[in-house]
């Protein structure tokens, strides 16, 4: 699916039903900008929160990087370092949880998540950013549309409780 058009109704339309997509179908949808040239996707990152890493869908994560034959990256940003310093033991958790595909941690400081990530794609040459939405209340900032709506490589949406069928 696309995010980018060239007018306001358009982008609300289009943004409208990706969101709306990624929110309620129990498959993966990928987000592409229209900005970006295909190239084979030979990185994957995985952006977390380190919340609920037991709740994370490894094993749809390791048939999609499998899939891609890619390398599988998992991409942190934390508002200081105290935050990163709290979320270490979540990360080696969530490797452990991903160890088939020998995963790299990477971590960064940056108040603006959807920046630290795009830091972090950019510095290690990610093709793709795997993202988890989460659901939240009325009033909280959603992570994962700015993702949707900002980021400069595709973004594929994964749900916590998709499962796998056909393995």
């Amino acid at each position: 699916m696309g995010t980018h058009s060239y007018n306001l109704v358009d982008r609300f339309f289009v943004g409208s039903t990706t969101l709306y997509s990624i929110k309620h179908l129990r498959y993966p949808v990928l987000v592409i900008p229209s900005n970006v040239q295909y190239k084979p996707v030979k990185k994957i990152a995985l952006a977390t929160d380190m919340k609920n890493v037991y709740e994370t869908p490894a094993h749809e994560i390791e048939m999609i990087v499998k899939y891609f034959k890619a390398e599988l990256q998992i991409f942190y940003a934390g508002k200081d370092k105290q935050q990163i310093n709290r979320n270490s033991l979540a990360g080696l958790l969530l490797d452990h949880r991903l160890e088939n595909l020998r995963p790299e941690l990477f971590y960064i400081e940056d108040e603006d998540v959807l920046k630290g990530v795009s830091l972090l794609a950019e510095k290690h040459q990610a093709d793709l950013v795997m993202i988890i939405p989460k659901k939240h209340g009325l009033f909280h900032r959603s992570q994962s549309k700015d993702f949707i709506f900002y980021s400069d490589i595709p973004v594929m949406a994964i749900h916590e409780d998709d499962v796998a069928q056909d393995a």
